[in-house]
């Protein structure tokens, strides 16, 4: 299977997935009231800032590891068994001791299922990783959009007829445990574990994960601490809106990070013989995703009142202006993916300082900001802490394929595929002068938008895009002859 093919399947399997998740919030916000939502959202916070520190980025090690030594797939599976068993018992252990803290920080007692979902959760959790390293994405697809629909029914159908947050929460630690279940039982009979430890590979596989786990938890953390902020000070009410407005659409992380888990064993390969290869590789797949992003940020970004006030009430109307801040962190990491050059070329060291001097900006402005703008400063303190870290890691970048900063991007396309997408917003602004800010009108317009923007781009004669929309046209057109 191609790059193009794979990276289509991943991004169309982890779309359809993550569109069934956002279901479940515009459910639970029209059967919860704003409080009881926000106590859900307190066990989310917290529950997922603990798996972030367990998870440690450990079974990322699989993408690097088999495409490079295919021959000790069940050696390194085993490892990263072993290895996230022993991280979240570290993690529960946390959890006991510091549970009074805990419970001083949230509106009620979270502990224990925090430390059921923990186990539940964390464990097991690598076999998409397995089938993207090992080039079966299809897998992926079916596996994912399966897993997210029986969540969201669980969750949804309990919050229905108990309207009791404890149950819902215990619920999903349930569905998380027969998940477990179910893959013991699949990596059993495939006999993906050895029977025997290579604890020389299981070494190895620390010193990738260690930097890159330790990064991974710092960017998390920077990414959540807001949220802890903002429930612990302004209350689980707070905390729901805030929550709404910081949900990011799901899209474009898809892209991103579906891209980037395809073409990060391909970097690997090519740099093996040629780092300049891998570069152009990731150069032009970044292009890619900004043709992706661009539409999807400005359409989002001008109808953002009408699709929280659609999807969760007017009683969220106060989350718009946070939505909106929120939305310029999809230009800053969702276009521009600036991690997977550095990790083929094992500098992930780079992710722990350049997180490590993301997390002192983010102290620094949260303090500063949240003393100002209570609701808003948390929200500008996180874009202005990914932009530095996003320069931090261009300067890594270039200093690891001694490149300069013209060699860095594709500007030029860069600029006119963002140029494109900036001129052409006066057709939304049209529709709602005219018909006013209803959901219709602004999907028509946002879709004569999309494809006044897929034209405009054809006509700038762009290689990447126009090699893109080529194989989907001619896709399409096989299609229906077939049918």
């Amino acid at each position: 299977m191609s790059i193009l093919k794979q990276s289509v399947v991943l991004t169309i399997a982890r779309t359809l997935t993550m569109v069934v998740q956002f279901i479940s919030p515009i459910f639970l916000t029209r059967i919860l009231t704003p409080t009881d939502y926000g106590h859900y959202q307190e066990f989310i916070v917290y529950s997922m800032l603990a798996v972030s520190f367990v998870e440690f980025s450990i079974k990322s090690n699989i993408l690097y590891f088999v495409p490079r030594d295919p021959s000790k797939v069940r050696e390194y599976l085993t490892g990263t068994t072993l290895l996230n068993l022993a991280f979240t018992a570290l993690g529960a252990l946390a959890i006991i001791v510091f549970r009074h803290r805990l419970a001083e920080l949230t509106h009620w007692d979270v502990t224990r299922p925090m430390l059921l979902y923990l186990v539940t959760y964390v464990n097991l959790d690598y076999l998409e990783m397995f089938w993207i390293a090992t080039r079966r994405t299809t897998n992926v697809l079916f596996y994912g959009l399966t897993l997210a629909i029986m969540r969201t029914l669980v969750v949804v159908a309990v919050a229905h007829y108990t309207r009791d947050v404890s149950k819902v929460v215990y619920a999903l630690i349930i569905f998380q445990t027969a998940k477990c279940l179910f893959v013991a039982s699949y990596v059993l009979y495939k006999r993906l574990l050895a029977w025997s430890i290579d604890w020389d590979l299981i070494v190895s596989q620390m010193k990738f994960v260690i930097p890159l786990g330790g990064a991974a938890v710092i960017l998390y953390f920077n990414n959540e601490i807001s949220k802890v902020i903002v429930s612990s000070q302004l209350g689980a009410i707070a905390l729901a809106m805030y929550s709404i407005g910081s949900r990011q659409v799901p899209l474009t992380g898809i892209v991103r990070s579906s891209v980037s888990d395809v073409v990060f064993p391909e970097i690997v390969r090519l740099n093996r013989d040629d780092p300049k290869q891998g570069l152009m590789l990731w150069k032009r797949t970044n292009l890619i995703q900004t043709f992706f992003i661009i539409p999807i940020f400005f359409s989002t970004f001008f109808y953002a009142d009408v699709i929280v006030t659609t999807l969760f009430t007017r009683e969220y109307i106060k989350a718009v202006p946070i939505f909106r801040i929120y939305l310029l962190l999809m230009l800053l990491k969702d276009g521009i993916e600036m991690g997977a050059p550095l990790r083929a070329m094992h500098r992930n060291r780079v992710f722990i300082y350049g997180n490590i001097l993301s997390l002192a900006v983010n102290v620094g402005l949260l303090y500063l900001l949240f003393r100002v703008y209570p609701y808003y400063g948390p929200a500008a303190a996180l874009v202005l802490t990914t932009t530095a870290l996003q320069i931090f890691l261009a300067v890594q970048i270039m200093n690891a394929y001694e490149a300069s900063l013209k060699q860095l991007f594709l500007w030029r396309k860069h600029v006119y595929i963002a140029g494109a997408g900036v001129l052409l917003v006066p057709v939304m602004q049209l529709g709602q002068v005219v018909f006013g800010e209803t959901i219709v009108p602004s999907v028509i317009f946002g879709a004569v938008y999309v494809l006044l923007y897929v034209l405009a781009v054809h006509l700038l004669r762009i290689d990447e895009v126009d090699q893109l929309l080529a194989r989907t046209a001619g896709r399409l057109r096989a299609n229906l002859l077939r049918t």
